[in-house]
């Protein structure tokens, strides 16, 4: 999901209908620049190398996300015919993995990593992060974890002070703290590899 807005101004997109190393490309309707939907970045027209920003968001089943938010709307059109396919993450979960970054930096986390562990420290842009998989969603969360370590006590988070921290939604038990949400894709290992063939996977070095 990305913020439409750029350089002090909103832009409107559409389409392009076709698809660039398996990824669908948007323009945008005022300079009909083509824009990358895998990365944000326009890659043909007036807009060439300008990047959208990219705003953290969640995968999740729409019962789960109404447990979640029974209050919340939501912005009805017709109904797609998968012309483009489905999001297959429960049919090969091994096949994903979840992505910090965007542009030229990025990290793969592979599912299959994520999913032996509660959560994961890490640094990432000159900064610790933290990432949480919720293996019955199967839906990941990262957030900047600041000068906080986490660990795992008698099946709860904590950190180094002793607070319990819900690594899901990034708060605190208690509800006074929070940490700063950090963007966090699921994408298709392989096609991750075709846009970026030297990107850096965790761990640096095979688990044995």
């Amino acid at each position: 999901m990305y913020s439409r807005k750029i350089k002090d101004e909103t832009l409107s997109f559409g389409h392009e209908g076709v698809l660039f190393k398996k990824s669908f490309i948007m323009y945008d309707k005022k300079t009909r620049t083509l824009w990358l939907h895998t990365t944000g970045r326009a890659i043909k027209g007036k807009r060439k190398g300008d990047q959208l920003t990219f705003f953290p968001s969640r995968v999740m089943t729409w019962a789960d996300w109404k447990k979640q938010y029974p209050k919340t709307k939501v912005l009805t059109g017709p109904k797609g015919s998968r012309f483009m396919g489905h999001f297959g993450l429960r049919d090969k979960p091994r096949a994903y993995g979840w992505v910090l970054g965007q542009g030229d930096t990025t990290k793969m986390y592979p599912y299959g990593v994520l999913q032996r562990a509660p959560f994961l420290q890490d640094q990432f842009g000159g900064r610790a992060v933290v990432i949480h998989l919720d293996k019955e969603m199967m839906s990941a969360t990262a957030f900047a974890a600041g000068k906080r370590r986490f660990m795992l006590k008698n099946k709860q988070v904590i950190d180094q002070d002793g607070l319990v921290w819900f690594l899901a939604t990034g708060r605190s038990a208690d509800g006074k703290h929070a940490l700063d949400p950090i963007a966090i894709t699921p994408w298709l290992q392989q096609r991750w590899r075709g846009f970026y063939p030297k990107g850096d996977v965790y761990p640096a070095k095979p688990l044995r």
